[in-house]
């Protein structure tokens, strides 16, 4: 009998924390106001020399990824308000950057227009 009443009471207590949990609390709730922009390079930018430090704008709701065309996902760096990659050994010819904002969990929620540029 007693083990009967531990049970129930249990039972009754996770559904209390489940019911509690709200909407907002979940992890893939994502806020509207997320957003990524890759600000440099510009669209069509012709991108000279060795080394360029591309430049991203996002809400702080995560980190920043970015990939070149359509290739793996590189972490980027946080400074001075901004996400930032320090672009370097790239190939001559025509580029297309991706950025994402990924927040704690895994989870992608936003993801940016494609920028292209070329490298001379």
């Amino acid at each position: 009998m007693v083990i009967r009443k531990k049970a129930a009471e249990k039972k009754s207590v996770k559904k209390k924390i489940v019911n509690s949990v709200s909407k907002k609390d979940s992890v893939d709730e994502v806020p509207s106001s997320s957003y990524i922009i890759i600000d440099y390079p510009n669209e069509a930018e012709i991108i000279n020399g060795l080394h360029y430090a591309l430049r991203i704008g996002a809400s702080n709701d995560g980190y920043v990824e970015i990939s070149f065309n359509d290739g793996e996902w590189l972490p980027c760096r946080f400074g001075s308000g901004y996400w930032w990659f320090d672009w370097t050994d790239f190939a001559q010819g025509h580029h297309s950057l991706s950025a994402r904002l990924v927040n704690h969990h895994g989870k992608i929620i936003a993801e940016s227009k494609k920028r292209k540029c070329k490298v001379c």
